[in-house]
């Protein structure tokens, strides 16, 4: 089974699965353009100034690895959407956030009260990146999550989404899949989602 990309063809498993840094994957989640729009929307938006470059210096910093391991883009884009969002619910810096605001915004978030623009409740899921989100920030702009005022405000805070026990193929079990498959097609995307670790419907 051989496979065609960049120009050269390849037996299989692709040159990506062994780690082969001459080859570049693309984005296909084009998270380098959506960490751009949202850093616009954070300059544009109605936070003060203060926030805003704050907002600006966690990025830079969690990409650097200052605050711990480098950061991707796809996760600093996803860390600047709930940013916003949490601007939108308290109207003020994050950092002036008092116990009693934050104790209300998790009622109001886990009670269903903090809704999409469409009105509908947010998943379990995304109610858990709200609080990681907050966390994270919070963590880094108190310089540690032993400060006490983090305690107060967001290290008591709960991720209830739970845990999923599935653990990913292997490689070898990928391999015997493929030269199972008879079909084509059913390779050709078999080796595409392998590789490039989207979901079914981005493919």
């Amino acid at each position: 089974d051989k496979s065609v990309k960049m120009g050269k063809v390849y037996k299989w498993p692709f040159p990506s699965a062994f780690m082969q840094e001459s080859i570049v994957k693309k984005d296909i989640h084009e998270s380098e353009r959506h960490l751009g729009w949202y850093l616009k929307r954070i300059k544009t938006c109605s936070m003060s100034e203060n926030q805003k470059k704050r907002i600006f210096q966690f990025v830079e910093d969690l990409k650097l690895g200052k605050a711990g391991k480098k950061v991707k883009a796809h996760r600093l884009a996803s860390y600047l959407s709930f940013l916003l969002k949490l601007h939108s619910y308290f109207e003020k810096d994050l950092i002036k956030v008092t116990e009693k605001e934050a104790t209300e915004f998790y009622k109001d978030l886990m009670d269903n009260k903090v809704k999409r623009k469409n009105g509908l409740p947010y998943s379990q899921n995304t109610k858990d990146l709200f609080v990681r989100t907050l966390k994270r920030y919070l963590g880094w702009e108190l310089k540690g999550r032993d400060n006490q005022h983090y305690r107060k405000v967001a290290g008591w805070m709960k991720e209830e989404q739970p845990k999923s026990n599935k653990r990913a193929i292997t490689l070898e079990q990928a391999k015997e899949i493929i030269n199972k498959e008879k079909n084509a097609r059913n390779k050709a995307l078999f080796c595409f989602l392998f590789d490039s670790g989207c979901r079914i419907e981005e493919a």
